[in-house]
């Protein structure tokens, strides 16, 4: 299912996943929702906020290098 939703994925050293994504508020509540469904991970505490809008032409995996980068 495409949802349109872009942004940017990065695995933590912590076990931790940070995801910055953009999409109309229904879309990203039906996302979150599918992010408890995914039978690869075990979800158990997810954490949003509002962030200034910033456009993503895709939706991208970032290597994580050490640092955490709240500024995309």
């Amino acid at each position: 299912m495409d949802l349109n939703v872009t942004g940017t994925v990065m695995n933590l050293a912590d076990g931790k996943v940070q995801i910055f994504a953009t999409a109309e508020p229904m879309v990203l509540e039906k996302f979150i929702s599918m992010l408890f469904s995914c039978p690869r991970a075990v979800i158990r505490e997810i954490k949003t906020r509002d962030i200034p809008v910033k456009h993503y032409d895709d939706f991208s995996i970032i290597k994580y290098d050490g640092r955490i980068s709240t500024a995309l």
